[in-house]
């Protein structure tokens, strides 16, 4: 079985690497960083290039986890996010093997922008109206491909809630809590922390379950050419996560409210409805959100 996993270096790609390898697969790599145990292939973004590479792997998956989160560059996040998976579908058509090769493309929660609380748990049912870029870019590329999906081919889109485990990007609240939760113990086991808003609640799915569930859903017909919620279901404080995170670390540590850290836009609540979920992948038993937190302050 041969597997090409797109952001490969990044969060969730590592962890889907390796369980990638424990089922068996060849893993190819196409990014900017090597990945310990996968056939690397350097990035370059231009379609003649991708469509050398997928001519000669013919992936029998192909994980496209690339994206960009954080720049305010217009062309970059849509380059990334849109243009890349463009690329991908493209080079599988004139390769021959867009029939051949299952999809699954990860969006974002973010596409579905602002919902009210009336609207909980979100469905996959529910209208998108994104208002970050990094939303707007994953939504039209959620489109894109749900369009490239409509002459029978084996493409799903997956959006995923909150993924939390080791690894997880500081620029998210929780990472950045670990972050800091580590530094303070180093240097005595005193100190302060700074957080943005913890009076909100969401929704957290682990890592370990989250790469099952991507395996899983590339295997089962009744995914393809659907988006799908990679999510817990339920909502979970996030000063609940900050107070076991402060709990399990033993030391003697004060938060500290930054309005720098508050977001402009910050929903109380946000949570996903995973009914579609279990009903294709079945009723799988979710890791409880303790122990991915447990794994961050140990590694």
């Amino acid at each position: 079985m041969q597997a090409l996993v797109t952001g490969a270096s990044g969060f969730t790609g590592r962890h889907l690497v390796e369980f990638l390898l424990s089922q068996g697969c060849t893993v190819h790599t196409l990014g900017r960083q090597k990945v310990p145990g996968a056939e690397h292939h350097p990035l370059s973004l231009d379609l003649p290039s991708i469509q050398s590479i997928i001519t000669k792997i013919r992936p029998d998956y192909l994980f496209h986890l690339a994206g960009c989160v954080t720049s305010t560059s217009l062309s970059e996040i849509f380059n990334v996010n849109v243009i890349f998976a463009a690329h991908l579908l493209e080079a599988l058509d004139l390769a021959g093997l867009s029939d051949h090769t299952r999809i699954l493309i990860v969006g974002s929660a973010a596409e579905y922008g602002t919902v009210s609380e009336q609207s909980l748990p979100i469905s996959e049912d529910f209208a998108p109206n994104p208002y970050s870029l990094y939303g707007i870019s994953k939504f039209t590329q959620t489109q894109m491909a749900l369009n490239w999906a409509q002459s029978h081919r084996k493409l799903l889109v997956v959006r995923p809630f909150t993924i939390v485990g080791p690894g997880m990007p500081e620029h998210m609240a929780i990472g950045n809590f670990v972050r800091q939760i580590k530094a303070i113990m180093k240097q005595g086991r005193k100190g302060k922390i700074e957080t943005g808003n913890i009076d909100v609640q969401r929704d957290f799915l682990s890592i370990q379950d989250t790469v099952e569930i991507y395996w899983k859903l590339i295997q089962t017909e009744g995914a393809f050419g659907r988006v799908i919620n990679a999510c817990s279901g339920r909502p979970i404080a996030l000063k609940t996560m900050l107070s076991y995170l402060l709990e399990k670390s033993g030391g003697e540590i004060d938060v500290c409210q930054s309005e720098r850290m508050v977001r402009s836009i910050d929903m109380k609540t946000h949570y996903g409805d995973n009914r579609l979920l279990l009903d294709l992948v079945g009723d799988m038993e979710l890791t409880s959100w303790e122990k991915p937190l447990d794994l961050m302050l140990e590694r």
